[in-house]
């Protein structure tokens, strides 16, 4: 049996424009390169995954633009992030709508035809509603779209008691989607909080105190 973890990460349309990019990273990956080569970039588009606040990568990237302006310039910009979770493929996407950066997640694997369409030899990404159309055709469904917040307590498996401030629909969200979609299995544990080790991580500075925490 496999572990529960993020297999790859995929950018549409991104900072590289009208580009597809795959970054596998089930197994040990290491990014290399020279200095200013964009490793930093690269992963800043891996750690929303696991709830880094988007404000604080861009701010802490070198990248000079706001997180959705660099990694979501369009509206049918997308990052992707395909996991497993107790042998099934399960997939988040992050993208923008209009200005503002929203998850949600699909029950099922990811597929590029979702996304892409091909005209000859031209390719097209497809707009929000035509993804969920091909979704649907797919037997697949996408939940709503979804803060950073709300996103974060359920990837993590959030304990009730820390967010317990959040508001009604919020936490409504977060406790029916949870069971699907957490990270963890069978609702036993959490990560929750360890958005910052992943932020310390990005920066090449790891603290042991944010360990203890």
């Amino acid at each position: 049996m496999h572990p529960n973890r993020l297999l790859s990460v995929i950018l549409l349309n991104s900072y590289p424009k009208a580009q597809i990019h795959r970054l596998n990273v089930d197994n040990n990956t290491i990014v290399t390169g020279r200095n200013a080569s964009g490793k930093t970039t690269l992963m800043g588009a891996i750690a929303p995954f696991y709830g880094v606040l988007l404000s604080s990568i861009a701010r802490k990237s070198d990248v000079k633009k706001s997180f959705v302006d660099f990694y979501l310039p369009y509206n049918n910009s997308y990052i992707i992030y395909e996991y497993q979770r107790d042998e099934r493929l399960l997939t988040v996407l992050l993208r923008n709508n209009n200005g503002t950066p929203v998850f949600h997640f699909i029950n099922g694997a990811y597929k590029q035809d979702d996304f892409i369409s091909k005209k000859g030899d031209d390719l097209y990404f497809n707009s929000f509603e035509q993804i969920k159309d091909n979704l649907r055709q797919r037997y697949l469904d996408i939940t709503k779209q979804l803060t950073q917040q709300e996103y974060e307590a359920i990837i993590s498996n959030c304990p009730q008691k820390l967010i317990s401030h959040y508001n009604k629909d919020s936490l409504k969200d977060i406790q029916k989607y949870r069971q699907n979609f957490a990270l963890v299995s069978n609702n036993k544990g959490n990560f929750f909080g360890f958005a910052d080790i992943i932020y310390n991580v990005l920066q090449s500075k790891l603290e042991f105190n944010e360990i203890c925490k």
